[in-house]
């Protein structure tokens, strides 16, 4: 409810969807409707790289893409903070966009999101040129969900043997790949 006064909207309800493991999303019901709150890992992101996400937003926009508006604060700022016991929590409002994952998926529906996300990629690549080139890893490995498993604690065999394998598995990417804004933005 705090973090909602930065907006002056009072909370009726909310809701944390089953999908989405970078961020906390919450489906805020308001007198004003619904809307989405955006909330960042904490010590995850700079400001700066939630606003060229925001830039990013923008952009596929303005270009035609489906994406939800989002709603400055009461002090006209789009990255919102809240101060908890010394944490500070960084989140951003946004339109609700009503939809369901599809539960069967039809030739036209498969053509029209390979078509979005065809023209997602295109409008990444252009955006990326605009934007300053970042530093990635040229070896990419587990670092999100492994430390947290105790593999010698597995039971099953077949399972630990699959994580031993995983722990050890690396993939050198070659530097001078080409970069979109949606591939490697974290």
């Amino acid at each position: 409810k705090q973090m909602l006064g930065a907006y002056n909207l009072p909370l009726n309800s909310f809701e944390v969807p089953k999908r989405g493991i970078e961020n906390t999303t919450l489906i805020l019901k308001t007198a004003q409707g619904k809307f989405v709150l955006r909330i960042y890992r904490k010590d995850n992101k700079r400001p700066k790289d939630i606003r060229q996400e925001l830039d990013f937003m923008n952009y596929l926009a303005k270009h035609h893409l489906p994406i939800p508006r989002v709603y400055p604060n009461d002090k006209k700022q789009f990255i919102s903070s809240y101060n908890k016991d010394g944490v500070l929590w960084q989140y951003i409002l946004m339109e609700f966009m009503d939809g369901k994952p599809p539960t069967k998926y039809s030739p036209k529906l498969i053509k029209n999101a390979a078509s979005v996300q065809a023209m997602m990629h295109i409008l990444g690549k252009k955006f990326a040129k605009g934007q300053p080139r970042k530093k990635f890893p040229t070896i990419i490995k587990d670092n999100y969900f492994l430390p947290y498993v105790q593999i010698s604690k597995i039971k099953n065999k077949r399972v630990r043997e699959f994580l031993t394998t995983a722990e050890g598995f690396k993939l050198r990417l070659d530097p001078s790949l080409p970069m979109g804004y949606n591939h490697l933005d974290y």
